[in-house]
């Protein structure tokens, strides 16, 4: 009872610990904000902006009437302020303005400062209009990475040196002039500010400052106390989570935490009404974990010693490329040195970052060293879907989190099948899933001897597990194994796991039950594993047209990789521009990795080429996606046009609702690339978004298929006690791994021996009688219960 005790304490002191933390972190950024007067660029910063923005145009549109119709104080300043239009300049003035909120700044200086927002904006626009094509190549080329002012210098550079220099019009005076009407309307408008004026000893003469008023400052107090409370930060618990018994009854000790992230509220959620949901659940968060101290000494070495390894960044920054002798008189060879530069400096900023991140995970893995065992609190998304509360150290995390969890108690591996599973666990956290599964096993058998030793000795075989898919994971995998191999009996603790084929793709095969996605996404028996991705890239290579591009992309090599994080979105609303982005960002990746340097001008255009040519061999590899997410996206558009949203309940009793309001924002686009929203009513409009609605409606469907799919496997896994569940990856122990693939087969066969979308559109029937839902189109020939025999359905 004492011991309980104590721990409780614990828990609450961590958690009050916690509370604390995340309060200073939040205050950390704000600070770092304001120190460069970037007020606007913080949550509440950009709440005051769109308040009050729209009364500072109003104040400015009634000057314009009046400056146009008669002479007067300040008139002289019309040409400048009305350069942009109206909206746009009460923009640029109440950004300047509120981003100097918490700092007083001289008169003159804020004056200066809104005059040179406005001539900056009014330069560009001539740059623009200049040539628009060229203008926009610049704008798109800006990297997204560097600040407001370095953009902004990157912008002119580049203007001039690709366009007829345009001079700007606009004197000092012009700037001082319009600065101090901007002020002038600002105060008059708003009132949260005014001009203070003191004597200054020092230079002998009043001194006028721009300060924010009481009232306003003790409005940013309040807001940003608000905005703390809803950045928590959250860790491991060292006591079990309190079980939900409701959707705001259970979790952590303290936090007023709901099991719904989201801001309705569900009082029809209970373990009465949804018993399998509230099942799983709690199960899950039951898990209870330790640190794997052994992977923690492994990467506290290589990351005190600066030894790059994947997932650990090194601390030595990239250096910049060497200065061309002649850039001064090479235009070619400036542009690409600045270019790389660019790129570098980039790639930097990430290693930055990630630095950040990993130091963080290894305090916090440090620190639980001291607890033999914590767990996870479990809270669910609005789709249904399992997520683990826990800033940084998190079973969901990358390789190098997930790596330093393993479960509080071991258990032995007794079986040939459990040990066939085990073998496979490692040849999959290797890479090695595009092979059969006795190809697997034969891999491990093959590698033993260099297995045992990476074992005992991690950091003399660091070749041989760090270039693995997975490193991290793999070394824990090892570490694991070789203890076994000394000792059969030695208990394992990994988190082992089974994942889906292209999770999506298969949740489609089976809702529309088309043969040849099915086939292709291994919801079949197959002798050997099915890659659709590879089909994919086969598929373009064999389709593509010659030209420029083509060959460009033919040099870099399209495989597998190159398509994989394209064909993943398919299934969740992706258009062809995001099938282009993911194209993009492998391309970034592999510059960095592989020195790649194509010859085109852009990597955006080389990204969109090759995005196309994927789109095309779509409907001929998965039909059954395209055709659902075309069904659904009619069925919202039809319920919208009645002003209504769409529902379903999910077999755990979970219901989802997919409804996305109108908001009241219009959008100020500004040449720097800003856009800001800027509200004119403050409530909610009842109208519902059509264009949101479809936009949306095929992730999130897929989604809560997924997030049943788990909850059914949960409970279904009845000998399985600890679980580490990711969306479409299922982990438990290796010697329960048999148990879990057989529940997740079973449950996958329940759940889509069902007309999904049948059920869906009578359920829309019954909601709005008066409209005519067209019939969902006709099922394949594909049966569920084939998922019984999959060999690789999840593998």
């Amino acid at each position: 009872m004492q011991s309980l005790r104590l721990t409780l304490m614990n828990e609450r002191e961590l958690e009050q610990q916690a509370l604390v933390k995340a309060k200073h972190r939040y205050h950390t950024t704000v600070s770092r904000y304001r120190e460069n007067s970037q007020e606007t660029e913080t949550a509440v910063g950009r709440l005051a902006l769109s308040s009050l923005s729209p009364f500072v145009e109003a104040e400015l549109s009634k000057w314009k009437v009046k400056a146009v119709r008669q002479a007067g104080r300040g008139h002289a300043a019309f040409p400048l302020i009305d350069a942009a239009s109206t909206q746009k300049t009460a923009l640029l003035i109440s950004r300047a303005v509120l981003d100097t909120l918490t700092t007083a700044k001289s008169i003159t200086s804020l004056h200066m400062t809104i005059g040179k927002a406005l001539a900056d904006e009014s330069l560009l626009e001539l740059y623009r209009a200049a040539n628009p094509p060229m203008y926009d190549y610049i704008r798109r080329n800006i990297y997204a990475d560097r600040g407001d002012q370095r953009k902004l210098n990157y912008l002119f550079q580049a203007m001039r040196k690709q366009m007829a220099e345009v001079e700007s019009p606009w004197t000092v005076e012009d700037r001082v002039r319009a600065g101090c009407v901007g002020l002038e309307l600002f105060i008059r408008a708003t009132g949260v500010v005014e001009v203070q004026t003191a004597y200054d000893s020092r230079r002998r003469r009043n001194h006028s400052t721009v300060v924010a008023t009481e009232a306003m400052l003790d409005w940013l107090h309040k807001a940003h106390e608000f905005r703390e409370e809803l950045r928590p930060l959250f860790t491991p618990m060292v006591v079990e989570p309190t079980p939900w018994t409701s959707a705001t009854d259970g979790g952590l000790l303290l936090s007023n935490l709901t099991l719904i992230k989201s801001e309705q509220s569900h009082p029809e959620l209970t373990p009465a009404s949804a018993p399998t949901l509230f099942s799983a659940v709690n199960r899950v968060q039951s898990t209870g974990w330790s640190v794997n101290q052994e992977v923690l000494k492994v990467a506290q070495h290589l990351y005190e010693n600066d030894v790059a390894v994947p997932g650990l960044p090194s601390r030595e920054p990239i250096p910049f490329p060497t200065v061309p002798a002649d850039i001064s008189t090479n235009e070619e060879a400036r542009k690409s040195h600045g270019a790389e530069k660019a790129r570098i400096r980039a790639a930097n900023n990430k290693r930055r970052n990630r630095q950040l991140v990993v130091a963080r995970l290894l305090q916090l893995a440090e620190e639980y060293c001291q607890y033999p065992t914590f767990y996870f609190c479990q809270q669910l998304d609005f789709r249904g879907r399992f997520y683990s509360l826990g800033t940084g150290l998190n079973n969901q995390g990358d390789d190098l989190s997930r790596s330093m969890l393993q479960f509080n108690v071991g258990k032995q591996l007794t079986t040939d099948e459990q040990f066939r599973f085990y073998r496979i666990q490692g040849a999959n956290h290797y890479g090695l899933t595009h092979l059969s599964l006795e190809d697997r096993v034969q891999w491990v058998e093959d590698n033993i001897t260099q297995i045992f030793h990476a074992g005992l000795d991690p950091l003399s075989h660091m070749a041989f597990w760090a270039e693995a898919k997975s490193p991290w994971q793999f070394l824990a995998w090892i570490l694991d194994y070789s203890a076994i191999l000394v000792d059969p009996l030695t208990p394992s603790h990994l988190p082992c796991s089974i994942d889906g084929t292209n999770n999506g793709c298969q949740i489609w095969s089976m809702v529309m039950r088309d043969q040849p996605t099915g086939v292709a996404t291994n919801c079949t028996n197959n002798e050997q594993p099915q890659d659709l991705y590879a089909q994919v890239a086969d598929a373009v290579l064999d389709t593509m047209e010659e030209g420029f591009f083509a060959h460009e992309w033919r040099k870099i090599g399209i495989d597998r990789s190159t398509v994989k994080g394209a064909v993943m979105v398919i299934p969740y609303s992706a258009t062809l521009t995001g099938v282009s982005n993911t194209i993009y960002e492998w391309l970034q990746k592999k510059r960095e990795d592989a020195g790649i340097n194509p010859a085109w001008k852009s990597d955006f255009l080389g990204s969109n080429f090759l995005a196309q040519q994927v789109w095309r061999v779509l409907p001929d590899l998965i039909p059954a996606v395209l055709e659902g997410k075309a069904y659904l996206q009619h069925l919202v558009t039809l319920a919208a046009a009645e002003g209504a949203g769409v529902s379903w309940d999910l077999p755990s009793g979970f219901r989802v609702e997919n409804r996305y309001m109108k908001k009241t924002l219009r959008k100020v686009h500004t040449n720097l690339g800003k856009r800001y929203h800027v509200s004119y009513v403050q409530t909610p409009t009842p109208a519902l978004s059509s264009r949101r609605q479809r936009q949306t409606i095929t992730a999130n469907y897929t989604h809560s298929l997924d997030s049943a799919l788990l909850t059914a496997t949960v409970c279904a896994a009845k000998e399985v006690t600890h679980f580490s569940m990711v969306h479409d990856s299922y982990g438990c122990h290796a010697a329960d791994l048999p148990a879990m693939a057989l529940a997740v087969r079973q449950s996958a066969a329940e759940l889509f021996n069902r007309n999904l979308l049948q059920e869906l559109r009578d359920g829309l029937s019954k909601q709005l009688p008066e409209v005519c839902f067209p019939q969902p189109p006709q099922l394949g020939t594909l049966n569920p219960r084939e998922v019984l025999d999959s060999r690789y359905f999840f593998n």
